[in-house]
């Protein structure tokens, strides 16, 4: 779709494009670079926004349990592939060393707390409440019981047994849903001209959108 030129671009939408999109390669498992840069990018700008709304992001959290003298540390490193695909000034010849494309799962997971943060559950993207849910989903009993969601995750029968499926089938179902809601709101995806599939590798067979 060509927009033209526009001017009227909001930080939350930014955000939510970028998410969108990262979640859309992340269940199609497409390139994890790609996914990590996109989920990074819109984390930050969503941490940002929670801190300027007095509201505290998940990161926050996490940084609340590291003691003072490693909090810098931690912070680079958390930081490092990120800053590592964006930029090459003072380091155009070396290599990223143990990057765990794994990674992505809980930084998209963060990044999708940090958007209810920021603004709320009813103005989130689908895609986002979607990875939201089926990461809880993926992972039984994460969730405290008293949280909202919980009994919506636990009783849905469309959820039931995820959890126990291979993480293959888990982002295949994940796909196939996807697929489904964009043909029902016919809705193109935020990435098209991709196909949903990896043949070679195993990955489901369909295309998103097309």
């Amino acid at each position: 779709m060509t927009e033209g030129a526009r001017t009227d671009i909001t930080k939350q939408e930014a955000a939510s494009r970028q998410l969108e999109t990262a979640v859309v390669l992340f269940f199609c498992d497409d390139d994890a670079i790609s996914i990590h840069v996109l989920a990074s990018s819109a984390s930050q700008i969503l941490y940002d926004v929670c801190k300027h709304r007095g509201a505290t992001s998940i990161r926050d959290i996490w940084q609340d349990y590291i003691a003072e003298e490693y909090r810098s540390k931690w912070i680079k490193k958390t930081k490092q592939a990120y800053n590592y695909f964006k930029h090459a000034k003072d380091d155009p010849f070396t290599e990223l060393e143990r990057f765990d494309p794994r990674s992505n799962e809980w930084l998209l997971f963060a990044a999708c707390i940090d958007y209810v943060t920021a603004y709320t559950f009813a103005q989130a993207p689908f895609e986002v409440t979607a990875y939201f849910t089926w990461f809880l989903a993926t992972h039984p009993g994460i969730m405290r019981k008293d949280r909202p969601l919980a009994d919506v995750i636990t009783e849905s029968q469309a959820l039931k047994g995820l959890g126990e499926k291979s993480p293959y089938e888990q982002r295949q179902w994940a796909a196939d849903m996807l697929r489904a809601t964009y043909e029902h709101l016919e809705r193109r995806p935020p990435v098209t001209g991709l196909r949903c599939d990896r043949s070679d590798i195993g990955v489901i067979d369909n295309t998103l959108g097309q």
